[in-house]
């Protein structure tokens, strides 16, 4: 299952589910990163039957816009390996 998080216009963004080239609105989830707090997330994401948007020219957003936590790895240079 692929969530995505969609710009609907006027700053206004909702989770999506990929299902091949539609894209299936989550209701009461404004993003990705607010629906995976919800215990229930992945009966609710496969369960949804929101409004369907065209994959194609579809204004995707950041997954999860506001992170708790960002970890970043940096191996750039021979000696730090």
């Amino acid at each position: 299952m692929k969530l995505l998080t969609l710009r609907l216009g006027n700053g206004v963004t909702t989770a999506v589910r990929q299902d091949g080239d539609t894209l299936t609105e989550i209701p009461g989830f404004p993003d990705v990163g607010a629906l995976l707090k919800d215990p229930n997330w992945e009966t609710t994401a496969k369960t949804a039957e929101g409004t369907p948007h065209p994959y194609d020219g579809a204004d995707l957003a950041a997954v999860v816009p506001s992170p708790g936590k960002i970890i970043c790895v940096g191996q750039n240079y021979r000696n730090h390996i």
